[in-house]
């Protein structure tokens, strides 16, 4: 049988489940009459916009490349090579069997800038920019990068 998954997405509104699509959501009930269910209420996390990737690739790594620091390198190596191990590396500990003995390492993981919510990739950010002011590297405010392809701008009409 095949893992079924239902998401339905609402608010919490005077300690009632509201939801955005309360006839999906009456339907989906409809379907799994009579089945067990396992109910999780979590809360949800606005995905990181494209202009906040671009302002950290194109601002903020674009920056730091005009700097000696870093001369020579490239928008990714400055990522991968230095901020992420930086800011989004994190111990968890493994566990392995060595022949009949069970044995345990740590290891190293660091997140991709992808499985971010936007919280998440401001404070990263806000530790990439403070990282730069303390070795003399200016990182304007976003609102100062207007190029096209980190930016989305939008025509008045």
């Amino acid at each position: 049988m095949a893992k079924v998954t239902l998401r339905h997405y609402g608010k919490i509104i005077n300690s009632k489940r509201i939801y955005y699509n309360e006839l999906l959501h009456k339907e989906s009930i409809y379907a799994l009459e009579g089945q067990e269910f396992e109910e999780v209420i979590k809360l949800k996390h606005k995905s990181v916009s494209t202009d906040a990737h671009g302002y950290y690739r194109g601002g903020i790594l674009g920056e730091c490349m005009e700097y000696e620091i870093f001369r020579g390198w490239e928008r990714e190596e400055i990522h991968t090579g230095h901020f992420a191990p930086m800011f989004l590396s994190w111990q968890k500990t493994v566990k392995y069997m060595a022949g009949e003995e069970t044995m345990y390492r740590d290891i190293t993981v660091i997140d991709s800038t992808a499985s971010l919510n936007s919280k998440e990739m401001f404070e990263f950010c806000e530790k990439c920019i403070q990282w730069c002011a303390e070795h003399g590297i200016i990182i304007n405010s976003p609102e100062q990068y207007l190029l096209g392809k980190f930016k989305t701008e939008t025509k008045a009409v």
